[in-house]
């Protein structure tokens, strides 16, 4: 059995199709015709941008309009003046042929986001790899891999797929993906999402275990795979599939509907949105809008912040694509595991307690400030709202309000429109907010909790640690009282609170926040349809006059157990 990291859900069997690019070899020699080998790497980008281009309109076509964008963002980098810079300059100090420039070029920056912590950083790495490797093949004249014919039945198996080649892939004759490189925030693992393809990314030595013709069971709920499995496991898998079929054909059924309870209370259900690749899942899973809105990609990619301009194109864009729904941007939560280099000159020895989210913010004025701007004018266009991260006292969330009401007269001053009344909000996600709820709630416009945060603070523990990550629970009785804690002082402020982590799709979570009056609940979009059937199946009131058992157990498993007898507990999708 192979382990690697579910990307995207589902059960596909079929025959293992082994897809690998060979490694183009770069030569480096002396030039002297230095204008001449300018010229060759414009050339190559306008053959580049052509190509990726039409990439693009087949993944609108075959995919959607969202997870095209992938490829544009490939277009903005390659045409980035910036960059091109930086390759003629080299040219022109070092007089030695262009591809080599450019493929040092492009390994320092896959290097340098390869290293990076954070799953969605350490995703940028395959842009560059598949830029660097188109314009090689481009430069070279090497013939790139295509995918549009694969046999029927085919488990595409890669070292990495990137968007280019995933351009195209045809949905009828793949039945999954499995990769040894990649993070649940890859392009491929989105791609794929979307397609509703299973696929496992990460899955360590795969290309020393299948070469090409194995019959392989890939299991996108799980992350595992088995390569020429038994009868029995076979058969079981068969099964497994027909039922997840079945489940999906189900799950369709609640495309449409509301998200409602048992006993007839409506929830809202929302989406985060880690990528813009997502706004097309989001809008077709009919989500009441989106819970939050991750903006660090925006910083990621680049050596300098984003301007305000950029911001905003970038936030108007994804509050008119939701057409009226709120839209939740949280601001810049950098730091943690979130590791953006041109912002941080000196590393922390650590940074989850570190200068991070809204610490870091408050200390780079300008930065901050920028985005805020950007925020209230795409608020002009829809139904926008401030979320302030890592808050653990009043004292943060006022002076974030002296910020907002300085930029306000700042726009106001440059004759730019914008939205006067945006609500801001603020994350729950340390103890210490958690225990000052009330005080918070008093001047806060609304509530988000943020259980993965929240947890790992509450039981000092980091669940990417192996070592200690068993004691990691969400259903700690020490963390369902820091939120129930929450939700009480929301409710006596008379504002919204929501759950924005991990747990707001958990099966076992669910019942525990329709039972303390959690208003919103804002899941992976994958999630979407699932949970909105499981609140289907589950009475508030039910769990209402329950809460004060649940509350009073001493372990996460006293809950797992109580919980889970209790409820029909579905798949993930």
């Amino acid at each position: 059995m192979l382990i690697g990291v579910a990307a995207s859900a589902g059960i596909g069997i079929g025959k293992a199709v082994l897809i690998k690019q060979d490694e183009i070899e770069v030569q480096k020699y002396a030039v002297s015709f230095l204008d001449a080998e300018k010229q060759r790497f414009l050339d190559a980008v306008e053959v580049f941008v052509a190509e990726v281009e039409r990439a693009f309109e087949k993944v609108k076509l075959n995919v959607g309009e969202a997870e095209a964008a992938i490829l544009s963002a490939q277009i903005a980098i390659i045409k980035d003046p910036e960059l091109t810079k930086e390759v003629l300059r080299s040219v022109e100090r070092q007089k030695v042929n262009v591809e080599y420039i450019f493929n040092s070029i492009c390994n320092g920056y896959i290097a340098l986001f390869s290293n990076l912590e954070d799953e969605l950083m350490r995703a940028r790495a395959a842009d560059f790899r598949d830029i660097r490797n188109r314009m090689l093949s481009i430069m070279l004249g090497v013939q790139t891999v295509d995918l549009t014919n694969l046999p029927e039945g085919s488990i595409l198996v890669a070292e990495d797929i990137p968007p280019s080649q995933a351009a195209s892939i045809n949905p009828e004759n793949i039945r999954a993906i499995i990769t040894q490189e990649g993070t649940k925030f890859s392009h491929i693992a989105i791609i794929a999402r979307a397609l509703q393809m299973p696929a496992v990314v990460a899955v360590e030595n795969l290309l020393d275990v299948v070469h090409g013709g194995e019959t392989i069971i890939v299991d996108g709920y799980k992350g595992k795979a088995w390569v020429n499995p038994g009868e029995a496991e076979l058969e079981d898998h068969r099964l497994r599939l027909m039922g997840d079929r079945e489940r999906r054909a189900r799950l369709e059924s609640f495309r449409e509907r509301v998200a409602r309870t048992a006993d007839g209370e409506r929830i809202g259900l929302l989406s985060n949105l880690a990528v813009p690749q997502e706004l097309a899942v989001i809008r077709d899973h009919n989500a009441d809008g989106v819970g939050l809105f991750r903006t660090e990609f925006l910083y990621m990619e680049r050596k300098k912040p984003p301007s305000e301009s950029e911001q905003y194109e970038a936030y108007k864009r994804v509050v008119r694509f939701l057409e009226g729904k709120p839209v939740v941007i949280r601001t810049l939560d950098v730091g943690g595991d979130k590791d953006i280099p041109y912002l941080y000159r000196d590393r922390e020895l650590n940074p989850f307690l570190g200068y991070r989210a809204v610490r870091y913010c408050l200390g780079n004025h300008d930065m901050f400030k920028a985005q805020l701007a950007a925020i209230l004018r795409a608020a002009v266009f829809g139904d926008v709202r401030i979320l302030i991260p890592m808050i653990t006292t009043v004292s943060e969330l006022r002076q974030v309000r002296e910020l907002v009401a300085e930029v306000r007269g700042e726009l106001l001053a440059r004759g730019k429109a914008f939205r006067e009344d945006v609500p801001i909000g603020v994350m729950i996600e340390t103890p210490a907010a958690a225990i000052c709820a009330e005080e918070l709630a008093r001047e806060a416009d609304f509530f988000s909790i943020g259980t993965n945060d929240l947890t790992q603070y509450v039981l000092a523990v980091d669940r990417g640690n192996g070592n200690v990550a068993s004691l990691y629970s969400e259903l700690h009785p020490a963390v369902l009282r820091m939120v129930e804690m929450t939700v009480r002082a929301a409710k006596k402020a008379g504002i919204k609170v929501s759950v924005c982590g991990e747990s707001a799709s958990d099966p076992l979570a669910i019942p525990f926040f329709l039972g303390i009056g959690v208003d919103e609940l804002s899941v992976s979009s994958g999630f979407l349809l699932s949970v909105r059937s499981q609140l289907s199946t589950v009475s508030a009131q039910y769990w209402r006059e329950r809460i004060s058992t649940i509350l009073a157990m001493e372990t996460p498993a006293e809950v797992t157990a109580y919980i889970g007898s209790r409820v029909d507990t579905p798949q993930e999708e």
